[in-house]
């Protein structure tokens, strides 16, 4: 039966990719927790200016 475990000689670490995806999650997160004591509007109002703010991205890159 063929192993579905990594070989440990062939990993060579997080791609470039992968380490931007990851320290995106860690800031989305962070403004999520910054969040908690805000008020349901003061929420609504920062959630539309981070898709706001993500569709200008893609739009520009």
């Amino acid at each position: 039966m063929a192993s579905t475990k990594p070989s440990a000689d062939k990993y060579d670490g997080f791609t470039s990719d992968e380490r931007a995806a990851m320290k995106e999650h860690t800031h989305e997160q962070k403004k999520t927790a910054a969040r908690r004591g805000s008020s349901r509007a003061e929420k609504e109002a920062a959630a539309e200016q981070d898709v706001l703010a993500k569709i200008a991205e893609m739009a520009s890159g």
